[in-house]
């Protein structure tokens, strides 16, 4: 039921039927994967975070990789979301949101030529993205 929910975009219905599923059953990767988007929907960043860092760390489930990166660069933690990001690459593949959120993380921390190569590194998996396009072009016109 608290997928239905997720699927409606009723994420306030969908978030307690969740965290009890996931509370039962924490072994489940789905339930928890989806309490984690459900808790992003809401910018719950801390409580993604204290579900999918033990996750990851402990129980080397990978897949809470990309919500644990979210979570960090939510929380202002850009190197720890870089890293969690290039985790999810190494053992999924890539990404074409995850190189523009790694992008986004480096233009945060003020290193520009690495939040252009990750733009670029989307661009050439997508190139329909006007909005990246723009962001690199910003970069490369305020660059020395």
């Amino acid at each position: 039921l608290g997928r239905q929910y997720i699927q409606a975009r009723r994420f306030d219905k969908a978030r307690p039927l969740l965290e009890e599923a996931f509370h039962r059953d924490p072994s489940n990767t789905r339930f928890g994967i989806d309490l984690c988007n459900v808790l992003l929907q809401g910018r719950d960043y801390a409580r993604v975070k204290s579900i999918a860092q033990p996750m990851v760390r402990e129980q080397s489930r990978f897949e809470f990789s990309l919500v644990l990166g979210q979570a960090c660069q939510g929380l202002g933690e850009f190197e720890e979301a870089i890293a969690q990001y290039a985790e999810y690459i190494t053992r999924f593949g890539a990404n074409v949101q995850v190189f523009n959120q790694i992008g986004e993380c480096y233009r945060q921390l003020g290193d520009s030529a690495e939040a252009l190569k990750a733009w670029e590194k989307s661009l050439s998996l997508n190139p329909k993205q006007p909005d990246i396009r723009e962001k690199i072009a910003a970069l490369k016109k305020s660059q020395p």
